[in-house]
């Protein structure tokens, strides 16, 4: 017996006539199948949970763009809101300047029917042009035209009352009726050379200021 399955291992071959070697093959066949089976499934497994992670992170992330918008939406209407209640705020406080302004101006004019001594308290350049506006439009009430500007007229104010402060004791309609006359912008229907006469006193002076006129 001993020397038959002898002969059959030689042979390769078991006692049923199998091919112990194909056996053998088969055998080694299934594990390395099964060992792939595995490492398939769990490779599948692996990619599940990498598609899932995938999918919870795309989903944060939108969860995430949809806070960043709602938060920034929100900071947008909060700053249009406090821009609305800045620029109430800003149109307030122009109405009571404005209203502020406007009283003080006739005060100011008030002043200037008795003397020119409020004049310097004029600080800006734009009322004190307002100021003379008001009295060349009362001269024209009266038929007397006067055609250079009140910006023109304020500025020569200022150069004279600098170089004659005394003119302040005078009052403002009278100062620019004079530097009118002396421009030969009071224009009156009365000859121009004798209302300058009457200012300056001597027909040097006249000529002296038809020449300064370019006249």
């Amino acid at each position: 017996m001993s020397e038959n399955r002898e002969l059959e291992m030689e042979d390769g071959k078991g006692h049923d006539g199998v091919d112990l070697r194909v056996v053998a093959f088969f055998s080694i066949f299934h594990l390395l199948f099964s060992i792939f089976v595995s490492f398939t499934h769990a490779g599948g497994a692996a990619a599940q949970m990498k598609q899932q992670r995938g999918r919870q992170q795309s989903i944060q992330q939108q969860q995430q763009m949809i806070l960043q918008k709602q938060k920034m939406e929100k900071e947008l209407r909060q700053r249009a809101h406090e821009e609305e209640r800045k620029k109430a705020r800003a149109d307030a406080r122009a109405v009571d300047s404005e209203v502020v302004e406007e009283a003080d101006l006739k005060d100011i004019l008030a002043s200037f029917e008795m003397s020119s001594r409020a004049w310097p308290l004029v600080i800006d350049r734009e009322a004190k042009a307002v100021v003379v506006s008001y009295y060349i439009e009362r001269f024209r009430r009266q038929g007397v035209t006067i055609n250079k500007s009140s910006f023109f007229y304020a500025d020569m104010v200022d150069s004279m009352v600098q170089a004659t402060p005394d003119m302040l004791t005078q009052p403002l309609e009278n100062i620019i009726r004079v530097l009118a006359v002396l421009e030969y912008d009071f224009n009156n229907g009365q000859d121009k050379d004798g209302m300058a006469f009457k200012v300056l006193g001597n027909r040097e002076a006249v000529k002296a200021n038809r020449q300064r006129l370019g006249l």
